[in-house]
């Protein structure tokens, strides 16, 4: 099931550089050679506070602006940007 039920989505409208993640519960942890660029058109939600998103060594990562997560992917395996 995607994290996101019923959450409205967007198309951020450019490339955006993006890390590919895999879901384990509430948490989401970069997977290794995650880095990729999302495309203009791929539809994107707000990741629920709840979340949080781990790097390939296991700390938390915060966002710079806030984190949004694609909401065309099949669990257990999300795109995820730090959109401002």
């Amino acid at each position: 099931m995607h994290p996101l039920k019923t959450q409205a989505s967007r198309k951020l409208g450019k490339l955006y550089a993006a890390v590919k993640v895999e879901r384990k519960g509430f948490n989401l942890h970069i997977i290794q050679s995650g880095v990729c660029m999302s495309k203009p058109n791929t539809l994107f939600a707000d990741l629920p506070k709840e979340f949080n998103i781990f790097s390939i060594d296991g700390k938390i990562i915060e966002p710079t602006g806030r984190f949004m997560i694609s909401t065309e992917t099949i669990d257990p395996y999300h795109i995820i940007v730090d959109w401002h």
